[in-house]
């Protein structure tokens, strides 16, 4: 996170984040509540608190997708966050 989180938007980190907790395996789903707890322990990394709203931009880019409520895995092209 250190290395890649620097001068990246919020749904970025969001994203960046999510592939962090499921080892870039798409088919794994993360609660966002485990989301929001690591991100908390990196706040002055990912400078400020978690905001709801980025996993909803992370969606709308197509980095995200959620199949259920409150859980969200990766999308194919969840490694543009990078570029």
């Amino acid at each position: 996170m250190k290395k890649h989180a620097k001068g990246l938007s919020g749904p970025n980190k969001f994203t960046l984040l999510l592939a962090r907790l499921a080892n870039g395996d798409e088919s794994q789903s993360i609660a966002l509540a485990s989301v929001s707890k690591e991100w908390s322990k990196m706040t002055s990394i990912l400078d400020g608190p978690f905001n709801r709203f980025y996993s909803s931009q992370a969606r709308e880019h197509d980095w995200v997708n959620t199949t259920k409520a409150g859980a969200y895995h990766l999308r194919p092209n969840w490694q543009r966050t990078l570029e």
